[in-house]
């Protein structure tokens, strides 16, 4: 697992991109964005052979969130945050706000 908070630039598309914190050495699997209060994602469903990565994955981004939120004084520890945090996924979980869309984009 690796924590990235780097510095961001705006990008000729119009969206910040993060420095690649691998020197081009990592292979780029997930992005999302904010866009008009709903979240656009772009990811690689054929990267992995095994769903569980999904899991693994979803795991360790909140461990990442958590560790954010302490460093930027939004919550006192890490696991306060990871409370907070599997709050509002079981909420989201059990009963969504909203409907996911989209499709496996053909290249």
């Amino acid at each position: 697992m690796f924590g990235w908070f780097g510095s961001k630039q705006k990008s000729r598309r119009g969206y910040d991109e993060v420095n690649d914190p691998t020197g081009g050495e990592g292979v780029e699997f997930f992005r999302a964005w904010s866009h008009n209060n709903e979240l656009v994602v772009k990811l690689d469903a054929e990267m992995f052979d095994q769903t569980s990565f999904a899991g693994v994955f979803l795991a360790d981004i909140a461990r990442h969130y958590a560790r954010a939120f302490v460093q930027s004084g939004r919550c006192e520890t890490e696991a306060d945050a990871l409370a907070k945090i599997r709050a509002a996924f079981d909420a989201e979980w059990f009963e969504p706000t909203d409907q996911v869309r989209g499709e496996i984009l053909k290249q």
